[in-house]
């Protein structure tokens, strides 16, 4: 028997291959397993949010060095009172402290942004979520670090319990410096929320600026296979208006 004359099997419907077809009736290729990430989403959404908060430590460890001090003074008056004044403009450093670590957080926010954008097969909704909480939590973290340090540097200020030296009723002092802008919780949350939100927003850009509507992440999205038409040549004595 000739290779034009072997039997033809017929297939069953459950038996023939399937092809995945597209919305517009076009086949689409599978998504191969080639090139799967080490990590799972959950996986890389645990180290983006762990490494930010480990950051926050060492943003609050550096800030308590170079945030500036609060110069002051404090004085006896005449009927056995005491008075806390501030040095010139000295109290301008409690703005200029905060501000300080606020601009921290945020360069942290901006730069664990870029770098996640980076880690491609894992772009998407889960990633923006854990670079915004690990930024709120690298926020927060900095600024616990931060208040305790200084706290232990400076000191609490005792107005009241301060000894002032035989003979001066002047006792010259520095106050810590403060990590919130104020103490309600609207001031707090505003000092907190900075961070994550400048992360988001460059994200948001990233992802504005992607030309692949699945960012390119993994798994990748089915891609349509465009096939070229086949073209049957004329038959002679064809007649075309039949």
């Amino acid at each position: 028997m000739s290779a034009s004359e072997e039997p033809q099997v017929s297939m069953s419907a459950s038996e023939e291959p399937q092809v995945s077809m597209s919305a517009s009736g076009q086949p689409v290729a599978a998504a191969s397993q080639d090139g799967a990430p080490r990590f799972s989403h959950i996986g890389a959404a645990a180290i983006v949010f762990g490494g930010l908060a480990a950051a926050g430590v060492v943003v609050g460890v550096l800030w308590s060095f170079l945030a500036p001090g609060v110069h002051g003074a404090i004085a006896d008056t005449r009927d056995n009172g005491r008075v806390f004044v501030h040095l010139g403009n000295q109290a301008d450093n409690f703005f200029v402290g905060t501000t300080l670590l606020v601009g921290m957080a945020a360069v942290v926010a901006v730069i664990a942004a870029a770098a996640v954008w980076q880690w491609r097969a894992h772009r998407g909704p889960m990633m923006v979520g854990a670079l915004t909480l690990g930024s709120l939590a690298c926020s927060a973290v900095a600024a616990g670090v931060g208040a305790v340090l200084v706290r232990l540097r400076y000191g609490a200020l005792d107005i009241a319990g301060a000894s002032l030296d035989t003979g001066h009723r002047i006792k010259y002092v520095v106050q810590a410096p403060a990590v919130f802008y104020g103490h309600t919780e609207a001031q707090i949350a505003v000092t907190l929320a900075l961070a994550p939100c400048l992360a988001a927003v460059v994200y948001m850009f990233c992802v504005v600026a992607c030309a692949r509507d699945d960012l390119d992440a993994w798994p990748p999205a089915p891609v349509p296979e465009y096939r070229a038409p086949v073209l049957v040549p004329p038959t002679e004595g064809a007649n075309s208006t039949a």
